[in-house]
């Protein structure tokens, strides 16, 4: 990837999430020229297009559109700095099904990288309750919480419950079965996806 030119922004917000101009103007729904003439300083960023890549990647819009090339890029609360876990967390809150095989892949990286984001934070706080003799409460509220969002996120509560019931059984070996199984279905589920848009296009065409 052509190391982007620092002029503006957009091609710094390009260099923290690794996209190149094309990418980014898939994003941002407009050509890729634009986004060249852009970072070069040729085309004014418009607030509408502003907009729709702040919410897209989760930048923080103000810095986006004013261009502070001298300040921190910040999440789009103004909270923290700005990140590339920042932008797959954006890309997998507001992106719908994958209709390609190609955005497909694109979300599951963005998943797999908030999931090893989330194990390091878990793997962080334990080792820290453990060293300061608090792993105990600590280990049962973790698991109370995704108990928690486990029965608010599933659907079926008998199908919640057997999901908590099965890490609970499971031994540690079984962790990366589930996790490979889960990542065969869900490419495997893209794939139909992106057959049965094709078709539907072929139809309509």
């Amino acid at each position: 990837m052509r190391k982007p030119p620092k002029r503006h922004t957009l091609a710094k917000l390009r260099g923290i999430v690794g996209l190149g101009q094309k990418g980014m103007a898939d994003i941002a729904g407009c050509s890729c020229p634009a986004i060249q003439r852009i970072e070069l300083g040729e085309l004014t960023l418009s607030h509408k297009l502003g907009r729709r890549i702040a919410f897209e990647t989760g930048i923080n819009f103000t810095w986006l559109i004013e261009n502070q090339l001298k300040q921190q890029p910040t999440t789009a609360d103004g909270r923290y700095i700005y990140t590339k876990y920042d932008y797959d967390l954006a890309r997998v809150t507001v992106s719908g099904p994958p209709k390609t095989e190609a955005q497909a892949a694109r979300l599951l990286q963005s998943v797999w990288a908030i999931f090893g984001t989330n194990v390091r934070l878990l793997a962080s706080l334990f080792v820290y309750a453990h060293r300061h003799d608090k792993f105990p409460i600590c280990a049962f509220k973790v698991g109370q919480e995704v108990m928690r969002v486990i029965r608010e996120q599933v659907e079926s509560p008998e199908e919640a419950e057997e999901m908590i019931r099965r890490a609970r059984v499971h031994e540690a070996r079984d962790l990366q079965e589930e996790v490979t199984k889960a990542v065969a279905d869900f490419v495997t589920e893209t794939k139909k996806n992106s057959h049965r848009s094709k078709a539907s296009k072929k139809l309509k065409g």
